[in-house]
């Protein structure tokens, strides 16, 4: 999980060179909630460790989705607006098989 105190990586060329399989979501200009949502269902569908680019227009993306990331447990590996690069976790403990439809966003 990333640290609000760290500074996220800008170099999405460098962390992409270990990814493999990595899903593009190209949300233009979704704002806040809608894109919240989306992104929410996009990654749940990712096994754990799996990579996603985000693709958004949205003027609050690069404060909104270091902020996702950080409430969901996902791993921000780097963002470059406006392209997002998030590392798929599940939440501590649990398995693909246990999620809840009451996770959080």
């Amino acid at each position: 999980m990333n640290d609000p105190d760290d500074p996220i990586p800008t170099d999405l060329d460098g962390a992409l060179a270990g990814a493999t399989d990595v899903e593009v979501f190209d949300a233009g200009d979704r704002g806040c909630g809608e894109l919240a949502l989306e992104l929410r269902m996009r990654i749940q569908k990712l096994p754990e460790y799996a990579t996603l680019m985000l693709v958004t227009t949205d003027a609050g993306a690069p404060e909104d989705v270091p902020a996702w990331a950080r409430l969901t447990g996902n791993v921000l590996l780097a963002a470059a607006p406006p392209r997002f690069l998030i590392e798929r976790r599940l939440p501590e403990n649990r398995s693909p098989d246990d999620r809840s439809p009451d996770d959080r966003l």
